[in-house]
């Protein structure tokens, strides 16, 4: 959506990817993770600075980043929030560094709201008009019951 609207974008991988950064097919780049740290936070800044990026949108846990690694950048943390309240791992990642939490579900944004935070809504979802975890007249599988020999 955000490439349909005219903005360039980049993919920062901490995982299966290493060395050099690829060009899909696309043109989308994909830069490298890192061996030094598992979330590849250390070298994070030079990929934002090499792509003269003038937005990072993480995407995962809050808590797991380093507020210090992430000086310098613009930050929208888009986030999953599972407790009630917000975590307090979440608030002090939040109220340490830069980044404006997005929460991903409607309880998310509540939760970071009344935590006080100015937080946006963007659902994280699948499209369920194209894809179908059930087949037409067959009940999803969490209602199904097995019994032994069936």
């Amino acid at each position: 959506m955000l490439r349909k609207n005219g903005h360039e974008v980049a993919f920062a991988a901490f995982h299966g990817l290493q060395g050099i950064p690829i060009t899909g097919p696309d043109g989308v780049v994909t830069y490298p993770g890192s061996s030094e740290d598992a979330y590849s936070q250390d070298i994070l800044p030079l990929h934002y600075q090499h792509f003269r990026a003038d937005l990072l949108i993480t995407l995962m846990d809050a808590w797991i980043l380093d507020p210090a690694r992430l000086a310098g950048m613009n930050v929208a943390h888009w986030m999953p929030v599972d407790c009630s309240p917000l975590g307090s791992m979440d608030r002090r990642i939040l109220d340490a560094g830069p980044g404006r939490p997005v929460a991903m579900s409607q309880f998310g944004e509540a939760m970071l709201r009344d935590a006080g935070y100015d937080a946006l809504y963007a659902p994280h979802a699948l499209d369920l008009s194209v894809w179908k975890p059930w087949r037409t007249g067959r009940p999803p599988g969490r209602r199904w019951a097995w019994t032994a020999g069936s």
